[in-house]
């Protein structure tokens, strides 16, 4: 795990919104195409089965994905 440390609620902010950023770059085109009702299932690390069911939407852009 990696902690990081800001010096003003501003920094910490900017940085947050890099990561997010960041991370829906890397959204796969199926992950962008649930929506609500949707099941998911997949295959985690060491072939742990994980399912999932979208149940809400969000519109607000920062909650995409």
């Amino acid at each position: 795990m990696k902690v990081e440390s800001f010096a003003t609620h501003e920094e910490a902010m900017a940085r947050i919104e890099e990561c997010r950023k960041a991370a829906d770059a890397r959204v796969k085109p199926w992950q962008a195409g649930v929506k609500p009702g949707d099941r998911i299932l997949t295959l985690g690390p060491d072939g742990l089965l994980i399912f999932g069911e979208v149940l809400e939407t969000y519109e607000e852009p920062r909650l995409r994905h």
